[in-house]
């Protein structure tokens, strides 16, 4: 099992196309993937590899109340947008990240949006 760290990416603004997000990070199951929690809210795009189960840990700040489990289909685009207050870590060692803990193998990108 290793650890991944997501590069951020593209900004999506109202009314605006964006471009492709940047290159995608891949995952195999058991990985521990940080992803950057800096802004409100993220819109992910999983491309797993087998259909499976994904845990987006809590965040330890104050709106992080229970782990995220998603069921991602394999060989499709799997979108789902977070907010960073629920699933952002504050503090520790993982401070300005999010973990997810994939069951499944595949990629990962990710755009910002206002």
């Amino acid at each position: 099992m290793a650890t991944k760290t997501v590069t951020k990416g593209n900004l999506l603004r109202s009314n605006e196309v964006c471009a492709s997000p940047v290159a995608a990070t891949t995952f195999s199951s058991g990985d521990t993937v940080k992803i950057p929690a800096e802004d409100k809210n993220l819109v992910i795009l999983i491309q797993p590899s087998a259909t499976g189960n994904i845990v987006i840990s809590k965040g330890n700040g104050y709106a992080g109340v229970a782990d995220l489990t998603l069921a991602v289909t394999a060989d499709k685009d799997n979108w789902v947008q977070l907010d960073t207050s629920a699933f952002g870590n504050v503090s520790g060692a993982n401070k300005g990240f999010i973990i997810m803990t994939p069951a499944v193998a595949g990629s990962l990108s990710l755009i910002n949006a206002l």
